[in-house]
C-alpha cells in the first residue's frame, strides 16, 4: 500500500485490515488445521501404538495392495516379470 503513494481513507484502511485478517485466519484453518484434522484417526492410531510400546496390528489406512505401495511393488514387478520368464521357458 506504501508504493501506490494513495492516501487511503480511515474507513478503506480499516476494511483493508480486516480482509487481510480473515484471509490469515482462512488460511491458518486450510493449511494448519484441516490437514490434521483429516488425519486424526492415523494420528490417534500412532499415538497409541507409540504409547503401550506394542506393534499394533495392520491398519486400513496405512495398509496397501503391494501394486499400489511402497517397496513391495518393485517386489512384485520382479516377481511377475520372473513368472512371465519361467512361463517363456516353459511355453
Amino acid at each position: 500500500m506504501y508504493g501506490s503513494k494513495y492516501v487511503f481513507s480511515k474507513s478503506f484502511f480499516t476494511g483493508w485490515v480486516v480482509v487481510a485478517i480473515i484471509w490469515i485466519f482462512l488460511s491458518i484453518v486450510l493449511v494448519g488445521i484441516l490437514p490434521v484434522w483429516e488425519s486424526r484417526g492415523t494420528i490417534v492410531y500412532t499415538v497409541k501404538a507409540m504409547l503401550t510400546g506394542q506393534k499394533p496390528p495392520k491398519h486400513p489406512v496405512t495398509v496397501g495392495s503391494p501394486e499400489k505401495s511402497g517397496d513391495d511393488a518393485v517386489v512384485s514387478e520382479k516377481k511377475l516379470e520372473a513368472e512371465d520368464k519361467k512361463a517363456e521357458v516353459s511355453t
